[in-house]
């Protein structure tokens, strides 16, 4: 794998990943790294990178002083 970038940004179901979190609009977001060592796992095995049995272990952290706890939990129960 020469490119991880190439990888990531030609695959139609990581980018609507990353969409779907820029979506929350929250402040100081990430992807966790998990997800992405998943991924490549999956590629360097010879896999899809997201099958539908893996897209659902996917880790998003953010920081914003100004939420509650509330509202986080509000939006992962609306997916």
């Amino acid at each position: 794998m020469d490119n991880l970038a190439k990888v990531l940004e030609d695959d139609e179901k990581f980018m609507n990943l990353l969409k779907i979190i820029q979506s929350f609009e929250l402040k100081d977001c990430w992807l966790c790294a998990g997800t992405i060592r998943n991924y490549i796992w999956n590629v360097l095995s010879g896999k899809e990178g997201f099958s539908d049995a893996h897209f659902s272990d996917v880790d998003v952290i953010f920081f914003d002083k100004k939420l509650s706890c509330q509202l986080p939990l509000t939006k992962v129960r609306g997916l």
